[in-house]
């Protein structure tokens, strides 16, 4: 095939978070938090300097945010990002902090979060996604099965769609307090202070048409507060569980009975569905 004919696919991590977790471990357990070489992030991995591998380990561990770096060719160091630090410290049994932290790791790489957002109730058979990889978001049909296997691997280590963040009702009838499909399917909106970082959880790149805004209710909530729905696209019983459960999921976040979080202006909570 001509060089300049072949089709390039887009990126994509070359080994599984649980994979690239693992590496971020025996880097930190290595050298800590301090900036390294290349070189000592290949000795703390067991592997050659000059293995065509390491500069694969490393573009995996930044695509999923577990590395931070600096610097360029020869000089370039790298260390444990702030969000890998939180996920390996965390060693309590069922961390919900740990859960989410996985799940944000988990949506960094673009073609992660294009894929939660195309399948929000639960992945397909291989050959569906095969098709929507190559169809929808132009990868290379001899690539697409490595991209399938790794996004597999990355939502059953996370359990992405068995956790309460992401699990919803079967059917109408059923009482549900989870909620499925992707964080990304709404972003939540308040002032001072924000809820903690969950930015790179709604970056999916789906543009929003501010004209279709409209305010869906407005309720009083205290004495002098109250709470304004922000909304586009269509509002159903279901969308407004998962924002119940969303809230729930990040109560903790929210200022306690005795602090404020004053909203003034257009600042409010926000629903995009």
């Amino acid at each position: 095939m001509d060089e300049k004919k072949r089709m390039r696919s887009p990126n994509y991590p070359y080994i599984s978070l649980e994979r690239s977790v693992t590496l971020a471990e025996k880097l930190f357990d290595s050298n800590k938090r301090y900036p390294v070489p290349i070189a000592a992030a290949a000795k703390s991995w067991e592997i050659s300097p000059t293995s065509s591998t390491l500069p694969r380990f490393v573009a995996a561990l930044l695509s999923y945010g577990l590395l931070d770096s600096d610097g360029e060719k020869n000089d370039k160091r790298v260390r444990i990002s702030d969000l890998a630090f939180k996920i390996i410290i965390d060693k309590r049994p069922n961390s919900l902090e740990r859960k989410k932290a996985l799940i944000e790791a988990a949506l960094i790489p673009t073609i992660f979060q294009k894929l939660t957002a195309h399948f929000p109730d639960g992945l397909p058979g291989d050959e569906t996604l095969k098709y929507t990889l190559i169809a929808d978001f132009k990868f290379n049909p001899e690539s697409a099965g490595d991209v399938i296997k790794i996004f597999r691997e990355t939502m059953d280590y996370t359990q992405f769609y068995e956790s309460g963040i992401i699990s919803e009702e079967q059917t109408d009838s059923e009482e549900t307090s989870m909620v499925k499909g992707s964080v990304n399917e709404m972003s939540i909106k308040v002032s001072n202070p924000p809820i903690p970082d969950l930015s790179k959880l709604s970056t999916l790149g789906i543009g929003v048409d501010a004209s279709l805004e409209r305010e869906v209710a407005k309720y009083p909530v205290g004495k002098d507060t109250s709470i304004r729905l922000i909304a586009t696209g269509k509002i159903t019983q279901k969308a407004i569980k998962k924002l119940i459960a969303i809230l729930e999921l990040n109560l903790e976040d929210f200022p306690n009975d005795e602090q404020s979080m004053p909203l003034t202006g257009d600042e409010g909570l926000n629903i995009e569905s």
